[in-house]
């Protein structure tokens, strides 16, 4: 997984878990 992804995975988790 590339920097960028690991950076971008609490984000997107924080997103997603908005559901």
């Amino acid at each position: 997984m590339s920097p960028v992804s690991r950076l971008l995975s609490p984000v997107f988790n924080r997103i997603t878990g908005r559901s």
